[in-house]
């Protein structure tokens, strides 16, 4: 790192650019990131299992999350020698890879992942080209094999979808978005096709327990906690956009404005806007979405309040813009308007109901000052606008210069709060750093919000 560039570079910039470069050059040090990263205090258990707070090759909590965040960087400032520090991580990935095959085509956990992390970092698409070839071809033949497992897995069953099958985070949803950056060779533009028909198919009815619900219908065994099953005897209905219906609305409509469009693919992105229109919950002109449907709330139609959580994971950000995206599709304005009134929603609530208690961006303040920054960009709503500010002086106010990574996130275990220090790109400091650098610069240079649906 040429540190006398980067000392000037730092007098040039706000408090905010401050902030992000001091922060991104202690993160250009893997070893010191994966020491902190791994210490104790930075493990949950959930249900006995332990969540490991970092995995290399990993993009939700990984090196090619900080290749993105040094590749937005290196578009910034291209004599800072961001690049270098960013081809140093994908040095150490290729030789992670190498020791352990990867088996994941997921955008967070896998191929698409890295694959995003070299495209961030190939200055639009002069470098690692190669390797980038190499990662589409194996995405290629892995997503054929999954497609062709989800196939049989649905002859022999008929209990509904699986959410890992179809999701943004370890799903087809998630990886078909990788997939459109290619699409224009006929490969992958083939396999794209494939993964439209079958989030297509997700539309369609089963019956389940003697009555025809949609397809997205998440049985009791493909509940992902132990929790989650003894409150879904039945099953429920996913409306988050990490691991819900939105994610594959987002692509279906992304694919569509992209110029790909399949028979059925109209049809599936109406029927899913007007199931989450239906299930939105309505306090005096005040809307939100609900985070689940139950089995008896689908099949009586009843509308229960609940508690919600305005974030990207779960909640009316993430489905607004997910609306958003479908009406654009569509040129369906019905669309466009519930989610630019689900977004000025939010702030018509007191921040206690919006359940975000970090700073980071999966379920966190800067999920949320990204979304309403993105979907302002269309409305210029002068209130928005403030209330972006607000959300962004917030988030610096969140600052530790003491802490290892500047940011710190804080889960709740019971009553307990948490805090822990991560580097990540979903509940880590490099999530919140694009967001800060997405509100100064008002746009991407590496599309990196892609990677969570949104664009």
């Amino acid at each position: 790192m040429n540190n006398v560039i980067t000392e000037k570079s730092h007098k040039q910039h706000s408090q905010l650019m401050t902030l992000v470069l001091d922060t991104a050059t202690k993160m250009s040090d893997s070893n010191i990131v994966r020491q902190y990263s791994n210490a104790e205090e930075n493990i949950i258990e959930i249900e006995g299992r332990k969540l490991l707070p970092w995995n290399d090759t990993c993009l939700s909590h990984g090196l090619p999350g900080l290749c993105i965040l040094f590749g937005e960087l290196d578009n910034m400032f291209p004599n800072d020698e961001w690049d270098v520090v960013g081809h140093s991580l994908m040095v150490e990935i290729q030789k992670r890879i190498e020791e352990q095959p990867i088996i994941s085509s997921s955008t967070f956990s896998g191929w698409a992942g890295i694959g995003f992390a070299a495209r961030a970092l190939s200055r639009n698409g002069t470098r690692y080209q190669k390797f980038i070839k190499e990662v589409n071809q194996i995405i290629v033949e892995q997503v054929k094999m999954k497609l062709d497992y989800i196939t049989q897995q649905n002859e022999l069953s008929s209990t509904g979808a699986v959410m890992n099958d179809y999701d943004a985070i370890e799903g087809l949803s998630g990886i078909g978005r990788y997939l459109l950056f290619y699409s224009d060779e006929p490969n992958i533009r083939d396999i794209v096709h494939e993964i439209q028909k079958y989030l297509i198919g997700l539309t369609k009815e089963i019956f389940i327990d003697g009555h025809q619900v949609p397809g997205w219908f998440i049985s009791n065994s493909n509940q992902f906690l132990d929790a989650d099953k003894e409150e879904n005897p039945i099953g429920n209905f996913n409306c988050g956009l990490s691991h819900g219906i939105p994610g594959p609305m987002a692509f279906l409509s992304l694919s569509m404005i992209a110029g790909l469009e399949i028979d059925g693919q109209k049809e599936a992105i109406n029927k899913i806007g007007d199931w989450l229109i239906e299930k939105v919950i309505d306090d005096n002109s005040i809307i939100y979405f609900p985070t689940h449907v139950s089995w008896e709330a689908e099949i009586t139609g009843e509308k229960i309040k609940s508690p919600n959580r305005d974030a990207w994971c779960y909640g009316t950000p993430g489905v607004a813009r997910a609306l958003y995206l479908a009406g654009k599709a569509l040129n369906n304005k019905a669309y466009i308007n519930i989610s630019q009134q689900g977004i000025s929603s939010i702030f018509k609530r007191s921040e206690s109901e919006r359940d975000l208690t970090s700073q980071t961006f999966c379920h966190g303040l800067s999920g949320l000052l990204h979304i309403t920054e993105i979907m302002n960009n269309e409305f210029q709503d002068k209130d928005l606008f403030l209330e972006c500010e607000k959300l962004k002086e917030t988030i610096i106010n969140g600052y530790n210069e003491s802490s290892p990574f500047g940011f710190q996130d804080i889960e709740y275990i019971g009553s307990k709060a948490k805090y822990m220090n991560k580097a990540g790109m979903l509940d880590g400091t490099t999530g919140i750093l694009l967001s800060l650098l997405f509100y100064k610069n008002k746009k991407s240079y590496t599309d990196w919000d892609s990677l969570f649906l949104l664009n």
